[in-house]
């Protein structure tokens, strides 16, 4: 097999099935169109090749430089492409599913429409590239190098990031849903918009991050420095903010229903409209904390510190306070509404069956 061999079969779009290439150049070769299957292309370079809409399948591809001229529509199946070199590519629409990509060098590359399905991206490097519209899913991604890059728009399904760079990293709009992140620093990262729904950031520094409008249900933050954040209108309903750090952090309208507080500070915070009902927050530190509006009604805060802290119809309706302390706290707060608690206790099953009995 040549390599006039696969231009023949490019040009009548027949599928090449079994070459040995090896090494081949493709310099100035249009193979746009062609399914390549079960051929080996160790070490080939597509330098100067055009290359839209190609197939390869089950190829083994393993230090291929696929820097092609054209590279557009591209799609790789269950192929070998480790140490594979795609840095710096400008492109749209490449697909790698069921591949073996340990070491894939794609830093640099810039990629609209990337899907990377049930492939082993171990110790790749994507650093600096730049990507939109990106699908990750259920992908090995150990030690995998993400420094200075920036997705948006982007779906990452149960990533273990803890041995990953992630220096500079840049995330927008999109989702990392069940990641581990745990005790890794990502201290000012941008991960505004994301979705970090049950995720593991258990002792992770978030400290100065942006978390802007992100959704962290049921995540798990545990002992985690929030420090400085930013995450206005942030969904943390749900999630284990035991003993974390939040401290003069910015969190105004942020959602805090349902979530494990104990032992977490909030000194110095902005609270402003934010919503903690039904929250456990028992030795809690709201000291200096800005609450304005804020909603801890039903919230345990037992032993909870608000010295200094600045309220305004903050609403603490049926809220357990024995033990909190409020020192040189200022403004008004809303006690319990009888009329509403009995509302909300009312159960008419439990009245009818006193009835009955």
């Amino acid at each position: 097999m040549s390599i006039d061999d696969i231009q023949a079969h490019a040009r009548h779009r027949v599928p090449f099935l079994g070459g040995s290439l090896s090494g081949a150049d493709f310099r100035g070769c249009d193979l746009s169109d062609l399914a390549v299957v079960s051929t080996d292309l160790r070490r080939s370079s597509f330098l100067g090749a055009r290359l839209r809409r190609t197939r390869f399948i089950d190829c083994d591809l393993r230090e291929a430089d696929l820097r092609a001229d054209v590279l557009d529509g591209v799609s790789f199946l269950d192929c070998r492409l480790a140490a594979a070199e795609l840095g710096g590519i400008r492109t749209a629409d490449v697909m790698l599913a069921k591949c073996s990509c340990p070491g894939l060098r794609m830093a640099g590359a810039a990629i609209e429409r990337l899907q990377m399905l049930a492939s082993d991206l171990s110790g790749a490097d994507l650093s600096d590239v730049v990507l939109s519209t990106v699908a990750v899913l259920d992908c090995e991604l150990a030690s995998i190098d993400l420094a200075r890059a920036s997705l948006t728009a982007f779906m990452v399904t149960r990533a273990d990031l803890r041995s990953a760079t992630l220096d500079g990293l840049s995330l927008d709009t999109g989702a990392l849903i069940e990641a581990d992140l745990s005790g890794r620093d990502l201290a000012g990262l941008m991960l505004a918009r994301v979705n970090l729904t049950g995720a593991k950031l258990v002792g992770t520094n978030l400290a100065g991050a942006d978390l802007s409008g992100g959704l962290l249900i049921g995540a798990d933050l545990r002992k985690a420095n929030l420090t400085a954040v930013r995450g206005r209108m942030a969904m943390f309903a749900q999630s284990d903010l035991s003993g974390a750090n939040l401290a003069d952090a910015d969190l105004g309208m942020a959602n805090f229903q349902d979530a494990k507080l104990e032992g977490a500070t909030f000194s110095g915070a902005d609270l402003e409209l934010v919503v903690a009902s039904r929250a456990l927050a028992s030795g809690a530190r709201f000291d200096g904390a800005r609450l304005a509006y804020a909603r801890l009604d039903a919230t345990d805060l037992a032993g909870a510190r608000f010295d200094g802290a600045h309220f305004r119809q903050t609403d603490f309706h049926r809220a357990a306070t024995e033990g909190m302390v409020a020192f040189g706290a200022s403004g008004g707060v809303l006690q319990t509404d009888q009329v509403r608690a009995i509302a909300e206790l009312y159960d008419p099953r439990r009245v009818r069956d006193a009835v009955e009995g």
